[in-house]
């Protein structure tokens, strides 16, 4: 596959391939690609969270769903981050990408022997299908970083956050994702005013945790959104009244 695809571009030495999963199979990668260079793209673990927030499952019935997700994907990256004896390997921050890009990218083109180092505005030739609406901003953008912060002012998702930060692993701390550094992230954006809403799905969820288990609970919440789909559905195709013809 990979003499296949480098044939039909003369001259290309590197083959790169990026999968926000690959972390899920990292031993088997290894195994297969024994001579292959590894490229280890970090990101605040808040950010990821805000991400799968608003990009995947919006809404606060999200979270118990997204949980368990999200705390195998940080286990396992930080297990193949722990795992690099002997592996050609680099490590980059996406906010230093984002704040002083060409230095990054100066230290990327010395790891991959690059004899041009690669530039800022070159970035723009690497997107491709697949990126939409659902591509990272630019990192000429300067409010990237922290943009995030914005989806953990209510309550509710402020809470998780603040437990969620506490059960990463070690890793990411000794990357700079310290848990005061989360915190204070976190914090950074005030939290907005108290909503109703946001306590009647905590109590409910709280309720349906001691009484019921989280089987039953995953069940629940799938139901209810299975039904607000129907309804939104039936809205919008709902015929107009006569008098408005």
């Amino acid at each position: 596959m990979q003499a296949g695809l480098l044939s039909k571009h003369p001259g290309a030495r590197w083959l790169a391939d990026k999968n926000p999963r690959y972390h899920l199979f990292y031993k088997e990668l290894r195994d297969l690609f024994p001579d292959a260079s590894f490229l280890f793209l970090l990101r605040n673990p808040l950010a990821v969270a805000a991400s799968y927030l608003t990009t995947w499952t919006p809404g606060i019935w999200s979270l118990p769903y997204l949980e368990p997700m999200l705390q195998q994907d940080f286990q396992q990256f930080a297990a193949a981050l722990d795992d690099t004896a002997g592996l050609h390997h680099h490590v980059m921050k996406f906010e230093d990408l984002l704040s002083q890009p060409q230095s990054e990218l100066d230290a990327l083109s010395r790891f991959l022997g690059l004899s041009t180092p690669l530039q800022p505005d070159r970035l723009a030739e690497l997107s491709g299908p697949g990126d939409g609406r659902r591509a990272p901003p630019p990192p000429s953008n300067p409010s990237a970083p922290t943009a995030w912060a914005g989806v953990f002012r209510s309550p509710t998702r402020r809470r998780w956050a603040h437990r969620f930060i506490n059960l990463l692993p070690p890793a990411y701390a000794r990357h700079g994702y310290t848990l005061e550094a989360l915190r204070a992230d976190l914090e950074s954006t005030p939290p907005r005013w108290w909503d109703p809403r946001d306590a009647i799905a905590a109590a409910v969820l709280s309720r349906i945790r001691r009484n019921a288990g989280p089987d039953l609970l995953l069940d629940l919440i799938w139901k209810a959104r299975q039904r607000l789909k129907i309804r939104r559905k039936s809205r919008r195709h709902k015929p107009r009244p006569s008098w408005l013809e």
